[in-house]
């Protein structure tokens, strides 16, 4: 066969792959719109509202008025945002390095009982608040967190000891929150560790055993770096989850005592529903997309150095 018979059989194909390659498109856009809609309606709207509200003047009651970036400006001048900022983060690091230790710690314990039974028992037990509502958790603790009447600072006094007053202690209140937040959400780590550890081979560490592997050894070279993924899920949704932490800090301590524990959504919710000032409270709304969005980029790079999505 000459060059030139093979230079049209070339250009045959390419213009036979073409209407193939233009409907493989069009078919990939038909299977996207359906999340693409969705993402627009529920995400990209409601964000260009937040935009358009940031740049307005508005109380819910009188007509709105634009005043360009003057909620911004005050953004700079805003003494409780930094303090709320600071509690927000200061929540997100302890309950999300909690949640990957103790969530952690309860998957390893729990894969270790022999007995079928009690492992089930222990499952049920770590999953169920986590299905509970989140109102009915903040009431039930801080019924147990209460200083004079609650169970916990009773038994608390009669071991000898001189419990603080949970919930309204400028020292203890945030504490505080964490341990209704450990509570409440550890079985979604539980779960991600639970399914991680089923996922990895036996014969893995029975191999690594017969060369001599301790148990510690075998954890940390083998359990450790297969888990990788589900330690960034853990990390990276406790994060998230724990920054928009809302319902415990409203009805517990209502973000006390002053702003002690006062995070960034009770912030906006005071700013917008009592303060009834929506255009600020909109700013603080993007502050916080801000804060999250870049979390989600450092996160997806980070990500790629350390999580091994290949078993080795």
């Amino acid at each position: 066969m000459t060059y030139g018979e093979n230079k049209v059989l070339v250009t045959a194909g390419k213009r036979a792959t073409a209407p193939r390659a233009r409907c493989d498109r069009v078919a990939a856009y038909l299977l996207l719109s359906p999340a693409l809609a969705l993402y627009i309606a529920f995400i990209g709207i409601p964000l260009a509202g937040i935009v358009v509200i940031s740049l307005l003047q508005w109380n819910l009651i009188s007509p709105p008025h634009y005043v360009g970036l003057a909620n911004y400006r005050t953004l700079a001048h805003d003494s409780q945002l930094g303090q709320t900022l600071w509690n927000t983060l200061l929540f997100d690091i302890m309950t999300t390095a909690l949640h990957v230790v103790i969530g952690l710690a309860l998957a390893v314990a729990v894969t270790a009982i022999r007995s079928r039974a009690i492992r089930y028992w222990a499952r049920t037990a770590i999953v169920t608040p986590f299905l509970m509502s989140a109102g009915v958790v903040a009431l039930m603790w801080s019924y147990l967190m209460a200083d004079s009447t609650g169970p916990l600072n009773y038994y608390l006094r009669r071991t000898g000891l001189h419990p603080p007053n949970w919930l309204a202690s400028s020292t203890w209140s945030l504490p505080a929150l964490v341990i209704i937040d450990m509570w409440a959400t550890i079985g979604f780590a539980f779960i991600v560790y639970l399914v991680g550890l089923q996922a990895i081979p036996a014969d893995l560490h029975e191999a690594a055993a017969i060369d001599g592997a301790g148990a510690w050894q075998r954890f940390r070279k083998i359990t450790l770096p297969l888990l990788s993924p589900a330690t960034f899920l853990v990390a990276a949704a406790g994060f998230i989850g724990a920054f928009e932490i809302f319902t415990w800090p409203l009805i517990d301590t209502n973000g006390g005592p002053g702003i002690a524990s006062q995070t960034i959504l009770l912030y906006i919710y005071r700013e917008a529903f009592q303060n009834y000032q929506f255009g600020y409270s909109a700013v603080v709304s993007l502050v916080n997309v801000a804060i999250l969005v870049s979390f989600v980029a450092v996160a997806g790079v980070l990500a790629r150095r350390w999580v091994h999505y290949e078993r080795v």
